[in-house]
């Protein structure tokens, strides 16, 4: 009862356990690291080689870590314009991941939120003034082994903040905001357990508790950040496209009656997401090609903003093609 469990990769920030380290395979507990020994990179890669998925510290080594973490964040948005943009963005997003998971184990934890939130409020602001970064900080994002419920978000609103600039058509202050409201529009998914996420089968019931992740992020940022309603009701709508292409290819029934109409920047939100979900693997299946998501988003987007979607196709294909 007093392990917690920890990524990998937040071991470095233990440096020397206070206790055993300790891994679950097979219905035990099994000592992976020794008391006292120093943990180094080579320690972790020995772990990934090993395929060592679960970790456990003990309660006191556990809050060293989530305290050198918040601390690391911290000093790390606070110098993120000094030195190198693409290795100080890179860093940024890494440690905002970790502290994210963190957050889902406890969403209702206050001082963590507002963490979050002050420090994607900097890292939008920057990103916004290095564009130039944001393939680099994908890529890496992409390599950091995080769960897809912590770094889709962070992905789909590298994207987002990407084309925005790309159109031409929002002020910075409109792309910094719609960042931020990307990168939380998930926080509700972290109500819903790892082992349904990663199911490939789901009956009624569980299709129907996941829909509901957008409303429960609305529940567990109202009041606490300062989002205004109508990036709420961003948050509220972002998944109106997977309603469609579930009604339109899984014989789901009618997709849900949209209560608010979808404006661009619900559009652009709801687009980029569906698009990292697709070409991204999942526990449960591997990732579609960029021409094949493109091609169902074009089957179910509306035709309101026929345009911009040229422009959403010719931004993704510059975009990848930089990336590989």
């Amino acid at each position: 009862m007093q392990l917690r469990e920890v990524a990998i990769k937040d071991l470095l920030m233990l440096e020397i356990p206070t206790d055993d380290i300790y891994t679950y395979k097979d219905g035990e507990f099994f000592v992976c690291i020794s008391q006292g020994s120093a943990i180094k990179k080579e320690t972790l890669k020995d772990l990934l080689r090993q395929k060592v998925k679960n970790i456990f510290v003990h309660s006191p080594d556990y809050n060293i870590i989530k305290e050198r973490l918040k601390n690391e964040l911290l000093r790390v948005t606070r110098s993120l314009s000094v030195g190198n943009p693409i290795e100080n963005s890179k860093r940024q997003v890494q440690l905002l991941s970790q502290n994210m998971t963190e957050l889902y184990k406890d969403p209702l934890n206050d001082e963590n939120l507002k963490l979050q939130y002050q420090c994607t409020v900097n890292l939008s602001k920057f990103l916004v003034e290095h564009r130039n970064v944001l393939t680099d900080v994908y890529a890496d994002l992409v390599h950091g082994n995080h769960h897809f419920t912590i770094s889709q978000p962070m992905l789909t609103s590298l994207l987002v903040v990407g084309f925005l600039q790309h159109f031409h058509l929002f002020h910075e202050k409109d792309i910094e905001m719609l960042f931020i409201t990307s990168y939380f529009k998930d926080l509700g998914m972290s109500f819903i357990p790892d082992e349904q996420l990663n199911k490939k089968d789901l009956d009624k019931k569980e299709r129907k508790i996941i829909s509901k992740h957008a409303d429960n992020s609305i529940s567990l940022l109202e009041g606490r950040v300062p989002l205004s309603r109508n990036y709420l009701n961003i948050i509220k709508n972002h998944h109106f496209l997977n309603h469609k292409i579930q009604a339109t290819y899984q014989d789901n029934g009618p997709a849900p009656a949209n209560k608010v109409l979808h404006g661009l920047e619900t559009e652009v939100v709801a687009v980029m997401d569906v698009i990292v979900a697709m070409i991204s693997d999942r526990p449960y299946r591997e990732g579609r090609s960029l021409f094949q998501s493109l091609e169902l988003i074009s089957k179910v987007m509306p035709d309101d903003y026929p345009t911009e979607f040229k422009a959403l196709v010719n931004y993704l294909r510059h975009f990848f093609t930089k990336l590989s």
